[in-house]
């Protein structure tokens, strides 16, 4: 199991050996395990596979908050990545740290400002107090 996360690891920037490595996971019954089936999440966002990392976490069977989070720092867009964490949200995953330093992070363009703001809200209706400026003067 640790074999695979590490050939993961080293294999992002082939498309040959991604698919050959997440094959070779299916066959032997290793998606099975949580930390198998986020590394190849992470290794496919990090490769601007949004997708594939998308029909992995849709195939878990019970995916937890690092599958979650690894899938949203997969977006490109902040509103999508802001849709995406709404929706996890509405159907009960509880949010950690990790989840709304995430959100922020997809917020930093100025144009997206709302979409912070829009966090920070979030973050107040769930109970979390964040520790964090708007950025507002």
């Amino acid at each position: 199991m640790v074999a695979i996360a590490i050939a993961v690891k080293a294999c992002r920037g082939d498309p040959k050996l991604r698919c050959q490595i997440h094959g070779f996971a299916i066959t032997t019954g290793f998606m099975s395990y949580l930390s198998v089936s986020n590394s190849l999440m992470n290794m496919y966002c990090k490769s601007g596979q949004l997708n594939r990392a998308s029909s992995i976490l849709e195939n878990l069977d019970n995916p937890d908050i690092v599958s979650y989070n690894t899938l949203l720092s997969g977006f490109e867009n902040g509103e999508d990545a802001l849709s995406f964490a709404c929706g996890i949200h509405s159907v009960g995953v509880v949010f950690d740290a990790v989840t709304y330093t995430t959100i922020l992070a997809h917020c930093t363009d100025h144009e997206e400002f709302h979409l912070e703001l829009n966090c920070t809200l979030l973050c107040l209706n769930v109970g979390w107090s964040p520790k964090f400026s708007l950025g507002m003067p």
